[in-house]
Formats: C-alpha cells, sequence, structure tokens
C-alpha cells in the first residue's frame, strides 16, 4: 500500500486544528490562532513518531495521550491545575470525532457484520462527521456560556442596620440604575419578607409608608421614585448601616447605597434581591 506521507501529515494537522478549535469552543477559550497552529503542529509532530515507530506495543496511546496533553498546554495555557481537564476534553472531542465521522462511513459502507469499508472513503462524510460535531460543540458552549454568565450575576446581599444582619440571594443586574433621587445614591431593591427578618417593624411600615416610620429608623427612611414598564409609583426604603456583595470569590462592602422595599401585593421576583454587578465601582463606596 502506497502511503503519501505529506497528505497524511496535511490531514492529520487539519484534525488536530479542528478539534483544538471545538475544543476550546467548549471550553470558552477566546480563540488565540498562533497557539492553535503551533499545538496542531505539535499534535501532527507527535502522530509522525506514532507513525514510524506503530510497530511497538501501546505505543499509539502513549503519543494519542501525549499528543492531547501537549496541544491542551500549548493551545489554552492552562493552569498546572486545569490541565488535566482540558486535556480530558480534548482527549473525549477527538474520540467523539472519530466516533461519529465511522459512523457517518460505516452508516454508507459497512456490512451487516459490521465490517465498514475504509478504502474509499468518501471527503463528503468525513466532512458530514466534522460538522456534526462542530453543531453539537456550538450547543454545548452555548448552554455553558448562558450558564457561566448566570453565575457572574448571582451572588449573596447583606444587609446590616442596628447590629442586625439579614443575608438573601441576588441577581447582580447591571440595569438596576434606581438611584435616591436628591444625593443619588444606589438603591437596591428587596422582598419585604427579608426585610421582616431584620426589622419587623420596618416590613410592616413598608405597607403602609403614610404612617409615620418606626422610631429607630425614623431619620433613615426615604421614598424613591421610579418608572418601568409596568408604570410608575413610590417605593419605600432606608438607608442601612451597611450591605455587602459577595460573588464570584470576590465581596465589597457599601455604605453610601439605600434599600428599597418592595410591596407584598406585588409579584414576587425570581430572587429575594436585586443589586449590581460586583465590579461596579461606581455604585457606591467601597470600604
Amino acid at each position: 500500500m502506497i502511503v503519501y506521507l505529506d497528505i497524511l501529515l496535511t490531514i492529520n494537522f487539519l484534525i488536530n486544528l479542528l478539534l483544538i478549535f471545538v475544543g476550546g469552543w467548549i471550553l470558552l477559550q477566546p480563540p488565540r490562532w498562533k497557539r492553535y497552529l503551533l499545538a496542531a503542529l505539535a499534535g501532527t509532530g507527535i502522530y509522525f513518531i506514532f507513525f514510524v515507530y506503530s510497530q511497538y506495543i501501546f505505543i499509539e496511546w502513549i503519543c494519542r495521550l501525549g499528543g492531547v496533553v501537549a496541544m491542551a498546554w500549548i493551545a489554552y495555557a492552562p493552569r498546572l491545575k486545569s490541565l488535566f481537564a482540558r486535556s480530558l476534553t480534548l482527549l473525549i472531542v477527538g474520540q467523539l470525532t472519530g466516533g461519529v465521522i465511522y459512523s457517518f462511513i460505516f452508516s454508507v459502507s459497512g456490512t451487516v457484520l459490521g465490517n465498514a469499508k475504509l478504502d474509499n472513503v468518501s471527503v463528503f462524510w468525513v466532512l458530514a462527521g466534522s460538522i456534526v460535531i462542530l453543531c453539537s460543540a456550538g450547543l454545548i458552549s452555548a448552554v455553558a456560556q448562558r450558564f457561566k454568565k448566570q453565575v457572574s450575576y448571582l451572588g449573596v446581599v447583606s444587609i446590616a442596620l442596628d447590629g442586625r444582619r439579614v443575608e438573601a440571594k441576588a441577581l447582580l443586574d447591571s440595569g438596576n440604575t434606581l438611584r435616591h433621587p436628591v444625593n443619588g445614591w444606589p438603591v437596591i431593591l428587596c422582598e419585604q419578607n427579608v426585610i421582616a427578618q431584620l426589622a419587623k417593624d420596618l416590613a410592616v411600615w413598608a405597607e403602609d409608608f403614610t404612617r409615620p416610620p418606626p422610631p429607630p429608623v425614623a431619620t433613615r427612611v426615604a421614598l424613591f421614585p421610579y418608572k418601568s414598564v409596568g408604570g410608575t409609583g413610590m417605593l419605600p426604603g432606608f438607608r442601612p448601616d451597611s450591605i455587602t456583595i459577595a460573588a464570584a470569590g470576590q465581596r465589597i462592602m457599601l455604605t453610601q447605597v439605600f434599600v428599597a422595599i418592595r410591596s407584598k401585593a406585588e409579584k414576587s421576583l425570581s430572587y429575594p434581591v436585586i443589586a449590581f454587578p460586583i465590579h461596579s465601582l461606581e455604585e457606591g463606596d467601597i470600604k
């Protein structure tokens, strides 16, 4: 059998590049083409070692494992502790890609006994298998990206008032632009049942804020005019001693901030607190 080594290595290089691209897509890595090309070239070099010394036992798996580790290290530049996960992703993508391509070939040229004729493989079926892998990777990437964004905009808010403190899950919404009408301090939005855990008399006053506020917080209360898709109105609120926002391993404490209280009559939100992203340093003073 005649083997055209230049064609074989070129095909191997292109397949390696495809696997690196798909793996990076799934891992949400920004593509760095110089690294990708260098990694694909390294993988092809390791494959050439297997091609020359294929007569030795286990040489295929040694080269395959060494190839994915080398390609993951060069392409994605991971920290040592995440090298295993990225290498495993690349290995799984490679196995799935090969499996899908072989399945297409088998469906066309396979026999009842399970033997596929690999002598005259149509390029069309190889491309079809590659496209299926790319589409699958795109779907996985989209789901992973959506989950990543959701996690980055979720956190825990801790509200402190007169030596008491309450914590609740929060949506860190960059669209929350509610501010105090006079001093411009930012305002977070909080469900009344959360405030009831902090100060029950304050939650009761929020249901009918036409009455005088409770004495302990009489000098801290405020009303916030708002405008939303549902209409306009006023929200009662107060100035806490501080609020702490924790998200994605980071934590900030704000003192120049207000808390608006939603009425029980309004439809409950998905999260009991709506704040703002932790990286929005302009939203308040950080202590």
